[in-house]
């Protein structure tokens, strides 16, 4: 269950790059290298866009998307990024950004070999002469700009770096310009930008794109959306890696693509949990597997898991790389949801029918050994502050302590791993003991450090590299056209609490190391401020929820307590109750007995729409009818009521007397059950919390709960 971090988006984000042309003067590189430009054979040619500024420990591919400069290190480029001449004194690591176009980077000892559109260029730590094509070229490079290597375990950037680490620095427009890339100033991200010339070899990425809402991208096997098909399921186990886990791709990468595995080039990479991969892959080899037995399937899937077990750290959590755990990346993490996934793939593979075989191969006492150890080290992690348990910190040190990640990811609070850890706990475990200790806290927790006044919001601004600023408003700001994000009521959540003088504080840091923390991610009508979250920063990075645990607060934790049961489980038919609704589309008694059946997985199944209205279909292939559903649509879970026909009703029905209100806006949350207090058509009613078989129930000629008396007609009596 991927969490989606909503925010309002007040208009279509449209990117604009202003660049300023400087001239090429490589004299050393020139009429020496292959490529000559204006020469071009473009249809062997590919031309892929980099950006790198001193700010910001990533620099920008392409699209704009952020590529960190050092997979396990803070790092940050140095020097001058404005200039832009072969004889700037821009310094970074260039390794990561030589794989992501395809070009072969090799680091021998103190020897760093380029090979690149036919050219050779050797470049040597601490030397100023450098190699093109076999012949020497003396004192090529300027004092500022000699090949160094730094140890990231000394430079300050990231005090988890428990050993010795070496990044490799090398002159960045000396570089490229070498191999005849045309160089600018972006002026309005504040970068060095290149245009390279990539001719392509076996190294060279030649993966298929595909945007959102057409086709099945790599983002949608993340987000775990994607739908089931046996030609992406094939590419998928083609690119396993030997261990069992997956490495990362491109966020666009078209799944479905003929030859994935072949087209990858440089883009193959090491086993890793970020982002949920590993994770996502296995859920999509499962769903594919209990709808279609298949051998190649199962294979992938046993090996996936046997990765998971042998990767699971002695405390019971994982790392977000435990191929290469290095840095914040030998830390013990709850982001991107990792462990909490980790748990929920195993305990799904522990209890489905369909995967027993996988079980059994792998061993039941194995993976039941596993979830235990996870839970226990969910629950001995959780923190205490002024002697009351709270949340959890999103990153962990081996020794138990709140731990940084990224600059960005400072020892915190984390409102988002919190939240993700208790729904984790109620769709689990029944509420007892430690576990309900665990849950109650966190959610008290949550309701204290609810930011109640404000939300943010996406307004659109063209002068801006992504078309778009975020804002946390109150609907209230002089020039905002657009106030509909506070029409059902405010509020949200920060990532990341500090707790200072006994109160809890949001944290604000900024990905530069040397401002970790700022006091606002942006001010309205603000342009520019040292107090501000860079803008780079603030349009990539997710400072707010909005949504993050409003439902969790005010229906699956009262739901959990009063049930006595973990939220989504069934151990047997439930029992159908005494008042629950029975309706079709007509809201007419139809005679028929109704179900209340909570599905074992919140999300399997799919959710199609015909002429007639909306049907969901379990991975079973069979449909629910004339039955309530417990189901998670758009993140909103919640009860269904589906008719005979197998269509999700809506609106009002009525059934032996009493009333129901299911949402009726086509909204993303249309269907689900209305609980506790609403405004419906200009009038309040009050319909029943209760999980005692009347949940649901409009409430007429009493006194609701909080002291209210409501009419014959269920309204308010004000």
């Amino acid at each position: 269950m991927k969490k989606i971090h909503k925010l309002v988006m007040a208009s279509t984000m449209i990117a604009a790059v202003s660049l300023t042309a400087v001239g090429y003067t490589a004299v050393a590189a020139k009429g020496t290298a292959s490529v000559v430009r204006g020469q071009y054979d473009f249809s062997d040619m590919t031309v892929r866009r980099v950006w790198f500024n001193t700010l910001d420990p990533a620099f920008m591919i392409d699209d704009y998307d952020r590529v960190w400069l050092d997979s396990n290190s803070n790092v940050l480029a140095e020097g001058n990024y404005e200039e832009t001449g072969s004889d700037g004194s821009l310094m970074a690591p260039m390794a990561e950004m030589f794989r992501q176009i395809g070009v072969d980077y090799r680091e021998d000892g103190n020897k760093v070999t380029i090979v690149m559109n036919g050219d050779t260029l050797v470049l040597e730590i601490g030397k100023k002469d450098v190699t093109l094509n076999g012949v020497k070229i003396g004192n090529a490079l300027s004092a500022s700009q000699v090949p160094k290597k730094i140890n990231a375990k000394d430079n300050g950037l990231n005090p988890y770096m428990t050993e010795d680490y070496y990044v490799t620095y090398l002159p960045v427009a000396y570089v490229l310009h070498t191999f005849q890339a045309d160089i600018y100033t972006d002026g309005n991200v504040k970068s060095f930008y290149a245009a390279i010339p990539i001719f392509k070899t076996e190294l060279t990425p030649d993966l298929a794109a595909v945007s959102d809402d057409y086709g099945v991208n790599y983002r949608s096997i993340l987000e775990g959306e994607a739908e089931i098909s046996d030609e992406i399921a094939e590419n998928i186990t083609a690119i396993q890696n030997a261990d069992g886990g997956f490495g990362l791709l491109p966020e666009a990468t078209d799944m479905a693509q003929e030859n994935l595995e072949g087209r990858r080039g440089s883009l193959v990479s090491e086993s890793t949990l970020e982002k949920g991969a590993t994770i996502a892959e296995l859920n999509y080899i499962a769903d594919c597997l209990v709808e279609t037995p298949d051998e190649a399937y199962e294979s992938a899937l046993i090996k996936g898991i046997h990765f998971l077990l042998e990767n699971q750290t002695a405390a019971g959590g994982w790392q977000m790389n435990p191929a290469n755990p290095k840095g914040f990346r030998a830390n013990l993490v709850f982001t991107d949801q990792i462990t909490t996934d980790v748990l929920r793939l195993l305990r799904r593979v522990d209890s489905s029918n369909a995967l027993k075989d996988v079980k059994n191969t792998i061993g039941a006492e194995k993976i039941t050994q596993a979830i235990k150890a996870g839970d226990h080290f969910i629950l001995n992690s959780q923190l205490v502050y002024g002697g009351k348990k709270t949340g959890w910190a999103s990153q962990y040190s081996e020794d138990g302590q709140a731990a940084m990640g990224r600059t960005y990811e400072r020892e915190s609070l984390s409102a988002f791993a919190t939240a993700d850890i208790a729904e984790y706990l109620m769709y689990s475990c029944d509420p007892v003991d430690m576990i309900k200790e665990a849950v109650e806290s966190a959610v008290e927790w949550l309701e204290e450090v609810k930011i109640e006044d404000k939300e943010a919001v996406y307004i659109t601004d063209l002068s801006m590299q992504n078309g778009f600023d975020v804002f946390l408003l109150d609907g209230t700001e002089p020039g905002i056209l657009d106030t509909s994000f506070a029409d059902d009521g405010l509020g949200t959540w920060a990532s990341n609490y500090t707790y200072k003088s006994g109160k809890f504080k949001p944290l604000y840091s900024d990905v530069d190391p040397k401002r970790p923390e700022q006091p606002k991610v942006n001010d309205w009508n603000a342009a520019a401020s040292d107090n501000l979250i860079w803008y780079a920063s603030r349009s990539t990075i997710t400072y707010y929820d909005n949504d993050l645990a409003d439902v969790l607060i005010e229906e699956e934790y009262p739901t959990w307590i009063e049930t006595g049961k973990a939220l989504g489980t069934v151990d047997e038919p439930a029992p159908e109750p005494d008042n629950k609704p029975d309706s079709d589309h007509d809201s007419s008694d139809s005679g028929s007995s109704s179900s209340y059946t909570t599905a074992a997985d919140p999300n399997s199944g799919t959710w199609t729409q015909d002429e007639y209205g909306w049907r969901f279909t379990l991975k079973n292939g069979t449909q629910p009818n004339a039955q309530w559903f417990y189901l998670d649509w758009n993140g909103t879970k919640s009860w269904y009521y589906f008719s005979e026909e197998g269509y999700m009703i809506t609106g009002w029905f009525e059934h032996e007397g009493n009333r129901y209100y299911l949402h009726p806006i086509s909204d993303g949350t249309m269907g689900h059950m209305y609980v506790g207090w609403h405004f419906i058509d200009g009038k309040w009613y009050y319909f029943n919390q209760k999980s005692d078989g009347t949940m649901g129930k409009l409430l007429i000629n009493t006194t609701t709960p909080d002291g209210y008396e409501v009419g014959a007609d269920g309204i308010w009596i004000q």
